[in-house]
């Protein structure tokens, strides 16, 4: 049988009691370790990732404390932006703090973890979303004049599972797509033989 949440200032949800594997914040973000304790998650040790825990008080090293799994927590000091996707808050490159900006370096583990519920609270459920993706590079390629296509080396630790691309600057209603997705590199094309000008792209993969 389902239970209703209750939003209130002290916040409401499900959470347990368990051991603090280092020394822990009030409302810092962890994981479950293998040590079989709670620690700062870090968006850019993907080691550390995924989240799946909001710490409700300091807790000290070695010892118990609350850690939430899902609910509404509030604090004064928080200033989220709110509404739909912008709402989104993420697990931050900065260990253990909540963000809304997106990771967006080599290596960096994406997950988002909780939505503004109003300028001061979240609705946290890390595992509702936790699968978006755990690493991301980015960067930008040209296509010269001579050329149709251009071989991009990615630097992601894994093979992108998938790459998007946007022009840089007008393509002159040209199609360009993105194939030969490999442990390095991937390519970017464009279906016009005799290509007399430049074109930059950006790109995205994700692994």
């Amino acid at each position: 049988m389902p239970y209703q949440y209750t939003f209130t200032s002290s916040g409401d949800g499900d959470y347990l009691v368990d051991t603090a594997g280092e020394t822990l914040e009030k409302f810092k973000l962890v994981y479950r370790a293998d040590d079989d304790t709670w620690k700062l998650a870090d968006a850019d040790a993907v080691a550390t990732m995924l989240s799946i825990g909001l710490t409700l008080s300091a807790i000290g090293e070695g010892m118990k404390g609350k850690i939430l799994l899902k609910g509404y927590v509030a604090d004064s000091t928080w200033a989220w932006t709110r509404g739909g996707s912008s709402g989104i808050i993420y697990a931050s490159t900065t260990a253990g703090e909540l963000t809304q900006t997106v990771p967006s370096g080599i290596g960096d583990a994406v997950q988002p973890v909780a939505n503004a519920f109003s300028a001061t609270s979240l609705w946290f459920d890390p595992a509702a979303s936790s699968l978006l993706g755990t690493s991301i590079g980015r960067g930008t390629a040209s296509i010269t004049s001579g050329n149709t296509t251009v071989t991009v080396t990615h630097g992601l630790s894994g093979t992108p599972s998938s790459v998007v691309v946007t022009p840089q600057d007008e393509v002159k209603g040209r199609d360009f797509w993105v194939h030969t997705v490999g442990a390095a590199t991937f390519v970017i094309e464009i279906s016009q033989v005799d290509l007399v000008d430049a074109h930059g792209f950006y790109w995205v993969g994700v692994v």
